[in-house]
């Protein structure tokens, strides 16, 4: 499978296809944590948005948003092709918004895979894996 992102992503999709689920799924726990947090700023934001400064972070934050979301789409389609059952089980991955799926796991340490390291995982401005 080929899949071309709409927005820059630290990793491509068949990078994503070499971790192992827990990771994927912690990856995806992450993000839906960090979305929670940056969709409740936009609406603490929201009235003030005559202010110019704050509306560019808003606007910001909408880009961010957006990449996010892919990154959850992207992690989940590595999920599908793996073979991992999308519903169900250890893996599950329940849709939380239509854009947004989410992971029932709680984020635990990170497993990595055969031909990454610590410092694969270290070093994203989104606190997120690195491949």
């Amino acid at each position: 499978m080929d899949y071309h992102p709409k927005h820059p992503q630290p990793f491509s999709f068949s990078e994503a296809l070499k971790l192992d689920p827990a990771t994927i799924t912690e990856e995806i726990a992450r993000l839906q944590n960090s979305l929670k947090h940056l969709k409740q700023t936009q609406d603490e934001l929201r009235p003030y948005l005559d202010d110019p400064e704050l509306a560019q972070a808003s606007r910001e934050n909408e880009g961010v948003i957006a990449s996010q979301e892919e990154r959850i789409s992207m992690l989940t389609m590595a999920l599908v092709e793996k073979g991992v059952v999308a519903s169900g089980g250890h893996y599950e991955v329940a849709q939380t918004t239509p854009a947004a799926p989410s992971a029932a796991a709680a984020p635990q340490q990170p497993s990595l895979p055969p031909s990454a390291s610590l410092d694969d995982l270290a070093g994203t401005d989104d606190g997120g894996i690195v491949l």
